[in-house]
Parts: structure tokens; sequence; C-alpha cells
């Protein structure tokens, strides 16, 4: 509740004025953790601060409570391609081995797709950057959106491959890219038919994001499954 009421005052602050709360609302992203994760009044007020407030936000990427660490990861992912300048930290802490207990990478990838980094997500997605994994990377390109069409060859190597975490995460970051990801349509029509859960959901979704006529038609024995079962625990709930 504090934090929600510095924040909302660092607000009708004058521009120049609004500088002085920047560390006391960095201090605010561990509450922000659990409840709001890509919301909140502290990450909301420090992404109106702007460019003044970046040099602070790539300072707490190396804060020992990963809550902070992740935090400021989140915000530098908002502000955009405008945070390029935090991109060799945000590269470092995804790459590095001592890293806070409990951060999740894959929101610092998130972040870095969020800036533009995209060939350094598709050197990962290919096993290229040392100690970023493909889980990361893909949770990159799925924060990158369309802007990571330049993903799709190797995003198609990883759906046509046989590990199924894999197709899982490269088939939601395609989903992510949407139309443009149209020749995964028939790789994932057939991985809706996975004998693993969490690969026909992810295919089935995607399909439906990909968009395009031929897609929908693809996902129609998907979304016809989806709809038994989601009717089943809707009524097992009641």
């Amino acid at each position: 509740r504090q934090c929600r009421t510095m924040a909302r005052a660092t607000l009708e602050l004058p521009d120049i004025e609004k500088q002085k709360n920047i560390q006391e609302l960095i201090e605010c992203l561990k509450y922000e953790n659990f409840y709001t994760l890509h919301d909140g009044a502290s990450k909301y007020t420090l992404l109106q601060i702007g460019e003044s407030a970046l040099p602070s936000l790539i300072e707490a990427l190396k804060n020992q409570d990963y809550r902070i660490a992740e935090g400021a990861a989140i915000v530098l992912g908002m502000v955009g391609p405008k945070a390029k300048v935090a991109v060799p930290a945000l590269k470092e802490l995804l790459r590095s081995k001592s890293t806070p207990e409990g951060l999740r990478k894959y929101e610092v990838a998130w972040a870095l797709g969020k800036i533009g980094e995209i060939d350094f997500l598709i050197r990962a997605l290919r096993g290229e950057e040392p100690g970023v994994s493909s889980f990361d990377a893909s949770h990159g390109i799925r924060g990158a959106g369309p802007k990571a069409v330049k993903a799709i060859p190797a995003l198609l190597e990883m759906i046509n491959g046989d590990t199924a975490p894999e197709q899982s995460f490269a088939s939601e970051a395609l989903g992510a890219i949407g139309e443009a990801s149209h020749e995964a349509i028939p790789r994932l029509k057939v991985l809706t038919k996975s004998k693993h859960n969490f690969v026909r959901r992810a295919a089935g979704e995607a399909l439906l994001k990909i968009g395009t006529p031929e897609a929908i038609e693809a996902a129609k024995p998907y979304k016809l499954r989806k709809a038994v079962y989601d009717g089943f625990f809707k009524a097992m709930s009641v």
C-alpha cells in the first residue's frame, strides 16, 4: 500500500522531481513479483519516468534480491528499444552462472526480445550462446512477437525435431509471431495430435494465433477437444 501511494504521488510531481523517488520505486519492485509480474504501480511509474530511470534500473540488475533484479529486467523490457543501453547488462545477467537464486532468466530473455535483440535470441535458439537455454530464448522471441520473423527458420527446426519440450515452446513462439509463421501450419497440425498434452495445447493455440483460414481449419480438431475438456472441468467445478 505504501508503494502504491508513493508511486501515485510520484506521477503527480513535475518531471524534473520524479527522479528523486527512483531508488524507492526500484526497492518496491520486490512486492510486485508475484501478483503483478508484468504490471504494478512501481513498474508503471518507472516506465513513465523514462530514460532518466535507465541507469538505476541497469544497476538494479546486479541486485542480489532476485525480485528486484527480475523486476528491473521487466521494466527495461517494457521501455522497449529505447532501453538499448541496457542490452550488455541484460545479456550478462542471462549468461551468468551466479544469478540470485529464484531469478527467472526467461524474463530477462523476454526483455531482450522487447528491446529487439532478435539475432542474439536466434543464436541462443540454435545453442550458439553459451549459458542461454533454448527455452529462455524462445520466451524472448515471444516477447518480440511479430518483429521476430527472422527467427521462424530456427523455430521450424525445433518443431520438426523430436524433443517434446522444444516443440512446445517453439510452437508458442511461432504463435506469438503470428501470421508470418504460416509455413509452420502443416507441422503444427501434426503436433496437435502429439501424445504429450502440453505439445498438443501449444500447437493448437499457435494455430489459432496464426489465424489464417488454413490455420483455423487445421485447429478445428484441437478446438473441439478443448471445448469438451473446458466443458467437463467447468461442470466439475460447479
